[in-house]
């Protein structure tokens, strides 16, 4: 089954179920889509969207897809970590979000004022593969969310969200990205990812580390002006960390091992082996 968002629809579980056959039966407030799914233009999200595990969602360039105020039954209950509040996008399937450097697709509130944390995210989940090339991603909880699934995002931009990326057991090709005011840019919780050419600068925390046990690629990055620290490793991170060749704003060991929170202030942590450095600040056209 084919489905086609146009401008100006609003995709909630009441609107769908007046013309959309075959969606499954979900809680309240949650919407599967199956099939070949299109959307362009302006499209709103409310309430939690699934795509199955057999669809396939395209979105066309300088789509954007605004998520609405959502509150769920039962808001007070208590949650697993990193669950996502308010409206959501989970993608079980297949997701191709390719935008162009005039044309791109942007994922935020439908409020341009609202905070960070207005809506849930998108969560890549037990997913076949997901695409993300010239995206903003703005205001969400978590902006995007990827465990045991493939993804590439390249060309984007994490803006005021509590938390730009977050992963774990997950394969993530995450390259040439610009993450900026955010609370934290990208929580690496487990999997292998490759993390090349960002520029991951003045957010309360740049890349925070839970578990680098699995297969990692992290050089050639722009670590700096992260008002926390520009890397931090969690309890579990026992080992030294291999994050040569970035970028951190100072070649002075003391102002940037500052910025680091490591063995060097834990006896219970490895610690980041940053030698040697990046000479020069990552450039992205187009990102600037």
């Amino acid at each position: 089954m084919g489905f086609s968002m146009r401008t100006g629809l609003l995709l909630s579980a009441a609107a769908l179920l007046l013309f959309l056959a075959g969606c499954l039966a979900q809680p309240a407030g949650s919407t599967v889509l199956s099939g070949n799914i299109y959307w362009e233009g302006e499209v709103r999200v409310q309430g939690e969207v699934v795509i199955g595990k057999d669809a396939v969602l395209t979105i066309a360039p300088g789509s954007r897809i605004l998520f609405m105020p959502y509150l769920e039954e039962n808001p007070d209950r208590q949650r697993k970590p990193h669950e996502l509040r308010g409206s959501k996008l989970l993608v079980h399937g297949k997701i191709i979000a390719r935008g162009t450097a005039s044309e791109p697709i942007v994922f935020s509130h439908v409020d341009p004022d609202a905070p960070p944390g207005s809506w849930g995210g998108i969560k890549v989940q037990d997913a076949e593969q997901a695409y993300f090339y010239n995206c903003a991603f703005r205001q969400a909880m978590n902006a995007l969310h990827s465990c045991r699934s493939w993804i590439a995002v390249e060309y984007c931009r994490f803006e005021h969200n509590q938390v730009g990326l977050l992963f774990h057991n997950a394969e993530m090709l995450i390259e040439r990205n610009l993450l900026r005011h955010n609370g934290t840019a990208i929580f690496y919780l487990s999997g292998a990812p490759v993390i090349c050419e960002n520029r991951i600068v003045d957010n309360d925390n740049g890349l925070v580390i839970a578990d680098a046990s699995g297969a990692y690629r992290i050089e050639n990055n722009s670590f700096f002006d992260n008002r926390s620290y520009n890397v931090g490793l969690g309890e579990r991170v026992r080992h030294s960390v291999d994050l040569r060749n970035n970028y951190w704003g100072t070649s002075d060991s003391k102002t940037l091992e500052g910025k680091l929170f490591d063995g060097r202030s834990s006896l219970w942590k490895g610690e980041i082996n940053y030698l040697p450095l990046r000479s020069a600040p990552v450039r992205i056209s187009g990102l600037e």
